[in-house]
């Protein structure tokens, strides 16, 4: 059953890929508009065992996000913050840990999520990052890597190991607030006093936070 499921799933994401090239593996095909390069191997655990999943790499651009969610899994939110997947597992590995050790170390149900934020598909919540920067020896840095842009505000909180209603309770708003301005559904700058109350809960500057709004409010 297991390599059933993995033949399963390494066909549809191989035939996805296909159709997002333009064109079948290895044949030339006037209508290619991009090509395959190799394979990205990923561990992922299931009910019926651990099977090896195949995510078709592209010369250009990305099929990453496409695959998966064509084959039925969640891909992540507009606004999601940069998580390191391959970082995770590569300190999961350095510390012989299994993905199911790793899940029991970080209080979270099962190895399969750990899979999912290897994988790419979902990200931790924000005290997780902590649990797993700590489990695993490593710095949230070392699993957040900077992007180039300023960060937004959810990224902010994340590094800072805060929950929408930690970051709520600390600055004095509803919760649904912080997940507004967070989802960039806002149109007036803060107020001062405002900003200010967000930069102390998160330890950064004014300037920092008024960023991480106005590029929230861009994506």
């Amino acid at each position: 059953m297991r390599h059933l499921l993995q033949s399963i799933i390494n066909a549809l994401l191989s035939a996805d890929a296909d159709a997002v090239v333009g064109a079948e593996y290895g044949r030339p095909d006037p209508g290619r508009v991009a090509q395959r390069n190799g394979y990205r191997h990923r561990p992922l655990d299931t009910g019926v065992g651990t099977v090896d999943v195949a995510v078709p790499k592209l010369r250009q651009g990305t099929y990453w996000q496409v695959g998966l969610r064509d084959i039925g899994w969640p891909t992540m939110p507009r606004h999601a913050v940069p998580f390191d997947g391959e970082a995770l597992r590569a300190a999961r590995v350095r510390r012989g840990l299994t993905q199911h050790g790793l899940a029991r170390l970080v209080d979270v149900a099962g190895g399969e999520r750990v899979s999912r934020w290897e994988l790419g598909v979902t990200t931790p919540r924000a005290v997780t990052v902590g649990r797993l920067a700590s489990a695993l020896g490593v710095s949230v840095d070392d699993l957040m890597p900077s992007v180039g842009a300023a960060p937004g505000l959810r990224e902010l909180r994340t590094r800072a190991g805060l929950s929408p209603r930690d970051l709520a309770e600390a600055t004095h708003m509803s919760v649904s607030t912080i997940q507004r301005w967070e989802s960039g559904r806002t149109s007036r700058p803060l107020p001062d006093p405002t900003l200010q109350a967000l930069a102390t809960a998160l330890g950064v500057s004014v300037e920092d936070v008024a960023a991480a709004i106005s590029r929230a409010r861009q994506a």
